[in-house]
């Protein structure tokens, strides 16, 4: 999903900065989602008894929530979200909260997986997430003259 809407938003801006943060973050897309297909390969494999186990199963119940669409709708469209009028203000606005809802998602499965199934992987996710939230700010902030 994020990959689709970051590309579908470089092809509407005219920003040639803009246009590459846009391409640059949904290749990184990319790339977290090989990272978390094979991290559930992971899930898959039972818990080392010996690691800290969610033993009520928040993991599963936040992993199902996610692929029900209730944290992210994988399955929508991304182009539904787009008017057609928006600036480069509104694409990078919007980049900016699919970020920050990303780092809440990771920042919960990280704090709900047990150690056996590769949290620092998950963790390297949440920072690049990090990075991009302020790359973001950074040129929100350069497009209208502020420090960020």
């Amino acid at each position: 999903y994020g990959e689709t809407f970051y590309r579908l938003a470089a092809e509407r801006v005219d920003d040639d900065t803009a246009r590459k943060l846009l391409l640059d973050l949904a290749d990184y897309e990319v790339l977290h989602e090989q990272t978390f297909r094979e991290m559930k390969e992971a899930f898959a494999a039972p818990p080392d008894p010996e690691s800290s186990y969610d033993l009520d199963d928040t993991a599963g119940q936040y992993l199902q929530a996610m692929a029900n669409g209730v944290v992210f709708d994988v399955d929508g469209d991304p182009g539904a979200r787009l008017s057609g009028n928006e600036t480069v203000d509104d694409f990078l606005r919007m980049a900016l909260q699919m970020e920050q809802s990303s780092i809440a998602f990771y920042t919960g499965i990280q704090r709900a997986m047990p150690r056996s199934w590769g949290p620092e992987k998950v963790e390297a996710i949440i920072d690049e997430e990090m990075s991009h939230v302020v790359y973001i700010s950074h040129e929100l902030a350069k497009r209208h003259g502020a420090k960020a």
